[in-house]
Protein backbone atom coordinates (compact mmCIF):
# COMPACT_ATOMS: atom_id res chain seq x y z
CA UNK A 1 0.00 0.00 0.00
CA UNK A 2 1.16 3.43 -0.55
CA UNK A 3 1.33 5.74 2.02
CA UNK A 4 1.36 9.74 2.13
CA UNK A 5 4.09 10.35 4.58
CA UNK A 6 5.63 13.68 5.89
CA UNK A 7 9.08 13.84 6.87
CA UNK A 8 9.85 16.67 9.11
CA UNK A 9 13.36 17.88 8.66
CA UNK A 10 15.80 17.76 5.70
CA UNK A 11 19.62 16.90 7.71
CA UNK A 12 20.61 13.72 7.17
CA UNK A 13 18.31 11.26 8.47
CA UNK A 14 15.19 12.30 6.72
CA UNK A 15 16.48 12.54 3.04
CA UNK A 16 17.93 9.17 4.08
CA UNK A 17 14.73 7.97 5.06
CA UNK A 18 13.06 8.92 2.16
CA UNK A 19 16.02 7.19 0.00
CA UNK A 20 15.04 3.67 1.39
CA UNK A 21 11.28 4.28 1.37
CA UNK A 22 11.34 5.41 -2.27
CA UNK A 23 13.55 2.40 -3.25
CA UNK A 24 11.40 -0.12 -1.13
CA UNK A 25 7.89 1.10 -2.91
CA UNK A 26 8.37 3.76 -5.69
CA UNK A 27 4.33 3.96 -4.73
CA UNK A 28 4.98 6.33 -2.05
CA UNK A 29 4.23 10.32 -1.81
CA UNK A 30 7.22 11.34 0.23
CA UNK A 31 7.05 15.49 1.63
CA UNK A 32 9.67 16.89 3.57
CA UNK A 33 9.94 20.45 5.01
CA UNK A 34 12.46 22.42 6.08
CA UNK A 35 12.34 25.03 8.27
CA UNK A 36 15.22 27.37 6.86
CA UNK A 37 14.79 29.00 3.30
CA UNK A 38 16.49 26.38 1.61
CA UNK A 39 19.21 23.47 2.75
CA UNK A 40 21.15 24.35 5.70
CA UNK A 41 24.51 23.78 4.68
CA UNK A 42 26.54 25.09 7.78
CA UNK A 43 27.81 23.04 10.54
CA UNK A 44 30.59 21.73 11.59
CA UNK A 45 32.57 18.07 11.22
CA UNK A 46 30.79 15.51 11.85
CA UNK A 47 31.68 11.25 11.21
CA UNK A 48 30.35 7.88 9.84
CA UNK A 49 31.58 4.62 11.59
CA UNK A 50 30.20 1.14 12.57
CA UNK A 51 26.61 0.52 11.17
CA UNK A 52 26.70 3.84 9.25
CA UNK A 53 29.55 2.15 6.97
CA UNK A 54 27.39 -0.04 5.54
CA UNK A 55 24.27 1.83 4.92
CA UNK A 56 26.04 4.49 2.50
CA UNK A 57 26.84 1.88 0.93
CA UNK A 58 23.99 0.18 0.49
CA UNK A 59 22.75 3.64 -0.70
CA UNK A 60 25.11 3.81 -2.86
CA UNK A 61 26.69 6.96 -1.30
CA UNK A 62 30.45 5.30 -0.74
CA UNK A 63 32.63 7.56 -3.70
CA UNK A 64 30.58 10.60 -2.75
CA UNK A 65 31.04 10.30 0.80
CA UNK A 66 34.50 9.23 0.11
CA UNK A 67 36.01 12.25 -2.37
CA UNK A 68 34.49 14.48 0.20
CA UNK A 69 36.29 12.98 3.39
CA UNK A 70 38.11 15.65 5.52
CA UNK A 71 41.92 15.09 6.12
CA UNK A 72 42.19 14.96 9.40
CA UNK A 73 44.92 12.23 11.23
CA UNK A 74 44.20 12.91 14.49
CA UNK A 75 44.02 15.36 17.53
CA UNK A 76 46.77 16.79 19.76
CA UNK A 77 46.19 19.10 23.15
CA UNK A 78 47.90 22.03 23.35
CA UNK A 79 48.65 24.30 26.70
CA UNK A 80 47.99 28.09 27.13
CA UNK A 81 50.74 28.95 24.89
CA UNK A 82 49.82 26.56 21.92
CA UNK A 83 52.80 24.39 22.41
CA UNK A 84 51.87 20.11 21.78
CA UNK A 85 51.38 18.30 24.64
CA UNK A 86 50.89 14.90 23.37
CA UNK A 87 48.54 13.19 19.87
CA UNK A 88 46.24 10.72 19.57
CA UNK A 89 44.78 9.49 16.29
CA UNK A 90 42.60 7.87 13.78
CA UNK A 91 39.59 5.16 15.24
CA UNK A 92 39.07 2.73 12.93
CA UNK A 93 35.26 2.36 11.83
CA UNK A 94 34.00 -0.84 11.36
CA UNK A 95 33.67 -1.42 7.74
CA UNK A 96 36.40 1.04 6.59
CA UNK A 97 38.15 -1.34 4.84
CA UNK A 98 35.66 -1.84 2.67
CA UNK A 99 35.02 2.25 2.03
CA UNK A 100 38.73 2.39 0.50
CA UNK A 101 39.76 4.60 3.35
CA UNK A 102 41.82 2.38 5.48
CA UNK A 103 45.53 4.18 6.10
CA UNK A 104 47.63 3.94 8.79
CA UNK A 105 46.13 4.13 12.46
CA UNK A 106 46.36 5.91 15.11
CA UNK A 107 44.87 5.54 18.74
CA UNK A 108 41.13 7.17 19.08
CA UNK A 109 39.41 10.64 18.64
CA UNK A 110 39.58 11.11 15.08
CA UNK A 111 36.80 8.33 12.76
CA UNK A 112 38.25 7.14 9.06
CA UNK A 113 35.32 8.88 7.70
CA UNK A 114 35.18 12.21 8.76
CA UNK A 115 32.50 14.84 6.71
CA UNK A 116 32.00 18.48 7.03
CA UNK A 117 27.77 18.36 7.62
CA UNK A 118 26.78 20.20 4.56
CA UNK A 119 28.90 18.49 2.20
CA UNK A 120 26.95 15.29 4.30
CA UNK A 121 23.46 16.55 3.79
CA UNK A 122 24.23 18.06 0.30
CA UNK A 123 24.87 14.02 -0.95
CA UNK A 124 22.19 12.64 0.75
CA UNK A 125 19.62 15.14 -0.38
CA UNK A 126 20.94 14.76 -4.29
CA UNK A 127 21.17 10.53 -3.06
CA UNK A 128 17.28 10.82 -2.76
CA UNK A 129 16.56 12.84 -5.73
CA UNK A 130 18.34 10.69 -8.16
CA UNK A 131 16.41 7.88 -6.99
CA UNK A 132 13.34 9.36 -7.44
CA UNK A 133 14.70 10.72 -11.01
CA UNK A 134 15.32 6.90 -11.79
CA UNK A 135 11.63 5.62 -10.52
CA UNK A 136 9.93 8.44 -12.70
CA UNK A 137 12.65 6.80 -15.16
CA UNK A 138 11.30 3.35 -14.88
CA UNK A 139 7.97 4.35 -14.81
CA UNK A 140 7.67 6.20 -18.06
CA UNK A 141 9.14 2.95 -19.43
CA UNK A 142 6.66 1.02 -17.49
CA UNK A 143 3.27 3.30 -18.84
CA UNK A 144 5.25 2.47 -22.92
CA UNK A 145 4.85 -1.45 -21.68
CA UNK A 146 1.34 -0.77 -20.45
CA UNK A 147 0.36 0.82 -23.75
CA UNK A 148 1.71 -1.54 -26.02
CA UNK A 149 0.07 -4.91 -23.65
CA UNK A 150 -3.10 -3.24 -24.07
CA UNK A 151 -3.09 -2.44 -27.88
CA UNK A 152 -2.18 -6.11 -27.96
CA UNK A 153 -4.68 -7.34 -25.50
CA UNK A 154 -8.04 -4.93 -26.74
CA UNK A 155 -9.52 -7.54 -28.45
CA UNK A 156 -9.47 -9.96 -25.56
CA UNK A 157 -9.99 -10.14 -21.97
CA UNK A 158 -6.83 -9.93 -20.66
CA UNK A 159 -5.75 -6.41 -18.91
CA UNK A 160 -2.06 -4.66 -18.95
CA UNK A 161 -1.00 -3.12 -15.65
CA UNK A 162 0.24 0.37 -15.40
CA UNK A 163 3.28 1.41 -13.26
CA UNK A 164 1.97 3.83 -10.34
CA UNK A 165 4.62 6.59 -9.25
CA UNK A 166 4.58 7.99 -5.53
CA UNK A 167 6.93 11.73 -5.21
CA UNK A 168 9.04 13.19 -3.33
CA UNK A 169 8.87 16.40 -2.89
CA UNK A 170 11.28 19.24 -0.83
CA UNK A 171 9.68 22.25 0.59
CA UNK A 172 11.30 24.96 2.67
CA UNK A 173 10.68 27.81 5.06
CA UNK A 174 7.92 25.68 6.27
CA UNK A 175 7.44 24.39 10.11
CA UNK A 176 4.83 22.72 11.55
CA UNK A 177 2.16 24.71 13.91
CA UNK A 178 -0.18 21.97 15.09
CA UNK A 179 -0.99 18.12 14.26
CA UNK A 180 -4.43 16.45 15.16
CA UNK A 181 -4.27 12.23 15.05
CA UNK A 182 -7.26 10.67 13.89
CA UNK A 183 -8.55 7.09 14.51
CA UNK A 184 -10.45 4.43 12.30
CA UNK A 185 -14.12 4.63 13.10
CA UNK A 186 -14.77 1.39 12.62
CA UNK A 187 -11.41 -0.80 14.42
CA UNK A 188 -10.39 2.23 16.64
CA UNK A 189 -6.89 2.61 15.32
CA UNK A 190 -4.82 5.05 14.44
CA UNK A 191 -5.44 6.34 10.56
CA UNK A 192 -3.73 9.15 9.82
CA UNK A 193 -2.36 12.73 11.17
CA UNK A 194 -3.83 16.17 10.26
CA UNK A 195 -0.89 18.93 10.26
CA UNK A 196 -1.28 22.30 10.19
CA UNK A 197 2.12 23.99 8.25
CA UNK A 198 3.24 27.77 8.97
CA UNK A 199 2.16 29.27 5.88
CA UNK A 200 -1.77 27.78 7.40
CA UNK A 201 -2.05 24.96 5.05
CA UNK A 202 -3.28 21.75 6.32
CA UNK A 203 -2.78 18.73 5.10
CA UNK A 204 -3.78 14.85 5.97
CA UNK A 205 -0.84 12.22 6.20
CA UNK A 206 -0.33 8.68 6.60
CA UNK A 207 2.47 8.67 8.44
CA UNK A 208 4.50 11.94 10.28
CA UNK A 209 7.83 11.56 10.97
CA UNK A 210 10.11 13.88 12.74
CA UNK A 211 13.80 14.07 11.95
CA UNK A 212 14.02 17.38 12.99
CA UNK A 213 16.69 17.27 15.58
CA UNK A 214 17.30 17.48 19.47
CA UNK A 215 15.14 20.04 19.68
CA UNK A 216 11.99 18.87 17.73
CA UNK A 217 9.14 20.56 17.00
CA UNK A 218 7.03 17.48 16.18
CA UNK A 219 7.99 15.76 19.39
CA UNK A 220 6.54 18.53 20.95
CA UNK A 221 3.54 18.50 19.12
CA UNK A 222 3.00 14.61 19.30
CA UNK A 223 3.50 13.66 22.55
CA UNK A 224 2.27 14.99 25.98
CA UNK A 225 4.16 18.25 27.43
CA UNK A 226 5.75 16.58 30.53
CA UNK A 227 6.98 13.92 28.10
CA UNK A 228 8.39 16.52 25.90
CA UNK A 229 9.93 18.49 28.99
CA UNK A 230 11.60 15.32 30.79
CA UNK A 231 13.25 13.61 27.32
CA UNK A 232 16.38 15.90 27.20
CA UNK A 233 18.65 14.56 29.73
CA UNK A 234 21.67 17.72 30.32
CA UNK A 235 24.88 16.68 30.45
CA UNK A 236 25.74 20.33 32.38
CA UNK A 237 27.67 20.81 28.74
CA UNK A 238 27.13 24.05 26.36
CA UNK A 239 28.75 24.45 23.17
CA UNK A 240 29.51 26.81 20.71
CA UNK A 241 30.07 26.43 16.95
CA UNK A 242 31.57 28.65 14.60
CA UNK A 243 34.03 29.07 11.61
CA UNK A 244 36.50 31.78 11.08
CA UNK A 245 39.30 32.05 8.26
CA UNK A 246 42.57 30.06 8.09
CA UNK A 247 45.78 31.30 9.28
CA UNK A 248 49.01 29.22 7.31
CA UNK A 249 49.91 28.28 11.29
CA UNK A 250 45.96 26.15 10.79
CA UNK A 251 46.74 24.49 8.08
CA UNK A 252 47.29 20.71 10.08
CA UNK A 253 45.53 17.43 9.77
CA UNK A 254 45.08 17.07 13.93
CA UNK A 255 42.28 18.57 15.52
CA UNK A 256 43.87 20.82 18.61
CA UNK A 257 42.22 20.86 21.86
CA UNK A 258 43.22 23.31 24.67
CA UNK A 259 41.62 23.07 28.19
CA UNK A 260 41.80 25.65 30.75
CA UNK A 261 40.62 26.64 34.19
CA UNK A 262 36.91 27.72 34.96
CA UNK A 263 35.96 24.65 33.28
CA UNK A 264 36.76 26.24 29.90
CA UNK A 265 37.66 24.08 26.64
CA UNK A 266 38.17 25.07 22.82
CA UNK A 267 38.80 23.02 19.83
CA UNK A 268 39.90 23.73 16.86
CA UNK A 269 39.46 21.26 13.80
CA UNK A 270 40.85 22.32 9.89
CA UNK A 271 41.97 19.30 7.90
CA UNK A 272 42.59 20.98 4.25
CA UNK A 273 39.81 23.11 4.35
CA UNK A 274 39.64 27.08 3.83
CA UNK A 275 38.19 27.72 7.23
CA UNK A 276 39.14 26.90 11.04
CA UNK A 277 36.30 25.15 12.78
CA UNK A 278 35.89 26.50 16.63
CA UNK A 279 34.40 24.95 19.19
CA UNK A 280 33.87 26.05 22.41
CA UNK A 281 32.59 23.91 25.80
CA UNK A 282 31.83 24.79 29.06
CA UNK A 283 30.29 23.37 32.16
CA UNK A 284 30.13 26.82 33.39
CA UNK A 285 27.81 29.87 33.37
CA UNK A 286 24.89 27.53 32.58
CA UNK A 287 22.06 29.83 33.41
CA UNK A 288 23.15 32.50 31.19
CA UNK A 289 23.27 30.63 28.65
CA UNK A 290 19.77 29.12 28.60
CA UNK A 291 18.54 33.18 28.94
CA UNK A 292 20.63 33.74 25.79
CA UNK A 293 19.50 31.22 23.58
CA UNK A 294 15.96 32.89 23.90
CA UNK A 295 18.17 35.85 22.20
CA UNK A 296 19.34 37.16 19.32
CA UNK A 297 22.97 35.57 18.00
CA UNK A 298 24.31 39.25 18.90
CA UNK A 299 23.54 38.63 22.38
CA UNK A 300 24.53 35.01 22.48
CA UNK A 301 28.08 36.21 21.17
CA UNK A 302 28.19 38.43 23.78
CA UNK A 303 27.59 36.08 26.80
CA UNK A 304 30.48 33.44 25.11
CA UNK A 305 33.12 36.16 24.86
CA UNK A 306 32.37 37.24 28.66
CA UNK A 307 33.01 33.43 28.97
CA UNK A 308 35.57 32.55 27.02
CA UNK A 309 38.22 35.69 27.08
CA UNK A 310 41.28 34.86 29.18
CA UNK A 311 41.40 31.57 27.84
CA UNK A 312 44.50 30.90 27.05
CA UNK A 313 46.03 29.98 23.61
CA UNK A 314 44.67 32.11 20.50
CA UNK A 315 41.71 33.57 22.85
CA UNK A 316 41.74 36.94 20.94
CA UNK A 317 41.45 35.46 17.66
CA UNK A 318 39.06 32.59 17.71
CA UNK A 319 36.96 35.40 20.06
CA UNK A 320 37.20 37.92 17.22
CA UNK A 321 36.23 35.59 14.41
CA UNK A 322 33.08 34.71 16.39
CA UNK A 323 32.08 38.00 16.24
CA UNK A 324 32.34 38.03 12.71
CA UNK A 325 31.42 34.81 11.42
CA UNK A 326 27.70 34.31 9.92
CA UNK A 327 27.67 30.25 11.03
CA UNK A 328 27.47 30.54 15.00
CA UNK A 329 25.32 28.47 16.75
CA UNK A 330 25.23 27.36 20.44
CA UNK A 331 23.39 25.16 22.14
CA UNK A 332 23.47 22.68 25.59
CA UNK A 333 24.71 19.50 25.39
CA UNK A 334 22.84 15.90 26.50
CA UNK A 335 20.45 13.16 25.44
CA UNK A 336 17.29 12.50 24.19
CA UNK A 337 15.72 9.72 26.27
CA UNK A 338 11.89 8.41 25.47
CA UNK A 339 9.70 6.10 26.83
CA UNK A 340 7.97 5.63 23.70
CA UNK A 341 9.55 6.74 20.06
CA UNK A 342 5.93 6.91 18.85
CA UNK A 343 2.67 7.96 19.70
CA UNK A 344 -0.55 7.02 16.88
CA UNK A 345 0.94 7.77 13.27
CA UNK A 346 3.91 10.19 14.48
CA UNK A 347 7.30 8.58 14.84
CA UNK A 348 10.83 10.03 15.84
CA UNK A 349 14.14 9.88 14.14
CA UNK A 350 17.66 10.08 14.85
CA UNK A 351 18.42 13.23 17.31
CA UNK A 352 14.82 13.73 17.25
CA UNK A 353 14.17 10.67 19.14
CA UNK A 354 17.38 9.48 21.05
CA UNK A 355 19.81 11.85 20.62
CA UNK A 356 23.46 10.27 21.91
CA UNK A 357 25.09 13.93 22.30
CA UNK A 358 28.44 14.55 20.63
CA UNK A 359 30.68 12.77 23.24
CA UNK A 360 29.63 9.61 22.39
CA UNK A 361 30.64 10.43 18.55
CA UNK A 362 27.64 8.10 16.84
CA UNK A 363 24.89 11.08 15.98
CA UNK A 364 25.34 10.92 12.87
CA UNK A 365 25.67 7.11 12.77
CA UNK A 366 22.62 6.38 14.97
CA UNK A 367 20.21 8.67 12.77
CA UNK A 368 21.65 6.40 9.93
CA UNK A 369 21.10 3.35 11.65
CA UNK A 370 17.29 4.53 12.80
CA UNK A 371 16.74 5.69 9.26
CA UNK A 372 17.49 1.93 7.94
CA UNK A 373 15.11 -0.16 10.68
CA UNK A 374 12.52 2.31 9.71
CA UNK A 375 12.41 1.51 6.67
CA UNK A 376 13.18 -1.91 6.77
CA UNK A 377 10.10 -2.11 9.18
CA UNK A 378 7.97 0.01 7.20
CA UNK A 379 8.51 -2.52 4.02
CA UNK A 380 8.15 -5.60 5.79
CA UNK A 381 5.05 -4.84 7.46
CA UNK A 382 3.68 -3.73 4.24
CA UNK A 383 -0.10 -2.67 4.71
CA UNK A 384 0.52 -2.65 8.99
CA UNK A 385 1.69 0.93 9.31
CA UNK A 386 1.12 0.53 13.36
CA UNK A 387 2.93 -3.16 13.63
CA UNK A 388 6.03 -1.01 11.77
CA UNK A 389 6.11 1.65 14.66
CA UNK A 390 5.98 -0.98 17.24
CA UNK A 391 8.29 -3.00 15.76
CA UNK A 392 11.02 -0.27 15.26
CA UNK A 393 10.49 0.51 18.37
CA UNK A 394 11.61 -2.53 19.82
CA UNK A 395 14.50 -3.36 17.62
CA UNK A 396 16.10 0.73 18.52
CA UNK A 397 15.53 0.38 21.98
CA UNK A 398 18.65 -1.75 22.99
CA UNK A 399 20.62 -0.22 20.71
CA UNK A 400 19.68 3.13 21.90
CA UNK A 401 20.82 2.24 25.20
CA UNK A 402 24.32 0.97 23.91
CA UNK A 403 24.55 4.06 21.81
CA UNK A 404 23.94 6.48 24.54
CA UNK A 405 26.54 4.76 26.58
CA UNK A 406 29.05 7.49 27.84
CA UNK A 407 32.75 5.65 28.26
CA UNK A 408 33.99 8.63 29.85
CA UNK A 409 31.89 8.64 32.85
CA UNK A 410 31.93 12.21 34.48
CA UNK A 411 32.43 14.01 31.91
CA UNK A 412 33.67 16.84 34.65
CA UNK A 413 37.15 15.54 34.84
CA UNK A 414 37.62 17.15 31.63
CA UNK A 415 36.49 20.35 32.65
CA UNK A 416 38.55 21.31 35.73
CA UNK A 417 38.02 24.70 37.52
CA UNK A 418 41.35 25.59 39.02
CA UNK A 419 44.94 25.21 37.70
CA UNK A 420 45.76 21.98 39.48
CA UNK A 421 43.17 20.04 37.59
CA UNK A 422 44.73 21.95 34.57
CA UNK A 423 48.36 20.58 35.42
CA UNK A 424 46.97 17.10 35.79
CA UNK A 425 45.77 16.66 32.68
CA UNK A 426 48.08 18.49 30.86
CA UNK A 427 50.70 16.36 32.59
CA UNK A 428 48.82 13.02 32.49
CA UNK A 429 48.52 13.43 28.60
CA UNK A 430 52.26 14.46 28.56
CA UNK A 431 52.99 10.83 30.05
CA UNK A 432 50.45 8.86 28.25
CA UNK A 433 51.75 9.90 25.06
CA UNK A 434 55.66 9.41 25.80
CA UNK A 435 55.76 6.56 28.27
CA UNK A 436 52.86 4.39 28.86
CA UNK A 437 50.31 4.57 25.61
CA UNK A 438 52.02 1.92 23.45
CA UNK A 439 52.12 -0.53 26.47
CA UNK A 440 48.35 0.44 27.72
CA UNK A 441 46.60 -0.46 24.37
CA UNK A 442 46.77 -3.89 24.71
CA UNK A 443 45.80 -5.17 28.24
CA UNK A 444 43.98 -1.77 29.19
CA UNK A 445 40.41 -3.36 28.05
CA UNK A 446 41.35 -6.44 29.75
CA UNK A 447 43.45 -7.62 33.06
CA UNK A 448 44.93 -4.38 33.56
CA UNK A 449 41.61 -2.05 33.65
CA UNK A 450 41.83 -2.35 37.92
CA UNK A 451 45.61 -1.18 37.88
CA UNK A 452 44.54 1.69 35.32
CA UNK A 453 41.90 2.84 37.24
CA UNK A 454 44.22 2.71 40.42
CA UNK A 455 46.71 4.99 38.94
CA UNK A 456 44.05 7.01 38.52
CA UNK A 457 44.45 8.05 34.28
CA UNK A 458 41.20 5.44 33.84
CA UNK A 459 39.19 8.47 32.24
CA UNK A 460 42.27 9.92 30.23
CA UNK A 461 42.84 6.40 28.74
CA UNK A 462 39.76 5.73 27.88
CA UNK A 463 39.33 9.99 26.26
CA UNK A 464 43.11 8.77 24.44
CA UNK A 465 42.55 5.35 23.65
CA UNK A 466 38.27 4.38 22.95
CA UNK A 467 36.89 1.55 23.58
CA UNK A 468 36.05 -1.29 20.43
CA UNK A 469 32.51 -2.13 20.44
CA UNK A 470 31.83 -4.70 22.47
CA UNK A 471 31.07 -8.15 20.88
CA UNK A 472 27.80 -9.04 21.03
CA UNK A 473 26.55 -5.96 21.23
CA UNK A 474 23.64 -4.49 19.03
CA UNK A 475 23.46 -5.43 15.41
CA UNK A 476 21.95 -4.34 12.37
CA UNK A 477 19.34 -6.16 11.24
CA UNK A 478 19.25 -7.20 7.36
CA UNK A 479 15.81 -6.21 5.10
CA UNK A 480 15.56 -7.65 2.01
CA UNK A 481 12.33 -5.85 1.91
CA UNK A 482 13.92 -3.25 1.09
CA UNK A 483 15.65 -4.46 -2.51
CA UNK A 484 19.14 -3.33 -1.51
CA UNK A 485 20.53 -6.84 -1.08
CA UNK A 486 22.10 -8.29 2.10
CA UNK A 487 25.07 -6.27 4.72
CA UNK A 488 28.10 -6.45 3.39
Amino acid sequence: MPLNILITGAGVSGPVLAHLLRVSNPSHNITIIERSPSLRLAGQQIDIKSHGVPIIAKLGLRDAIVSKRVNETGAEMVDAKGRSLGRFGIDEAEGGEKMGVVGKRGLGFTSEIEIMRGDLVRVVVEGSLGVQRRVEEDAERGKKDYETQRAKKREGNGKGRETSVGTLTYEFNKTLTSLSQHSDSVTGKPAGVTVTFSTNEQKTYDLVIGADGQSSQTRRLAFSSQISNSCFHSLGIHTAYYSIPSLPSDLSTLARIHISTSQRAVMTRNGDRDSTQIYLFTMASGDALRVSYKQDIVAQKAVWREIFTGVGWQAERFLDGMDKCADFYACELGQVKLPSLYNGRVVLLGDAGYCPSPFTGLGTTVSLAGAWVLAGELARHGDDVDGALEKYDGVMKPAIREWQELQFGDLGTFFPKGRWGVWVLENGVWVMDRLMVRQIVGWVWGSGVWVVEKLGVGKLVRFMVPKKEKDGGWKLPEYPELGLGALA
